[in-house]
């Protein structure tokens, strides 16, 4: 599962129908990290990566994750 690019990132989220705080809230992490990554600011730790990989390979996670 390796990385992916801000682009990749941002077209997950929009492909999900998701905004940027409800996705950032998904993922446990704050609006505002969520978009240095997808501007490309910054890049997500390992752990965060993966749960991104998951949610790209199984969109249901998202709605998992929710229930969390």
């Amino acid at each position: 599962m390796g990385r992916f690019t801000a682009a990749e990132l941002l077209a997950l989220r929009e492909r999900l129908h998701l905004s940027r705080p409800v996705f950032a809230s998904y993922l446990r992490t704050n609006p505002r990290t969520l978009e240095n990554w997808e501007q490309g600011r910054a890049k997500p730790n390992a752990q965060a990566a993966l749960l991104i990989r998951l949610v790209e390979k199984f969109p249901d996670t998202v709605q998992r994750l929710a229930l969390v």
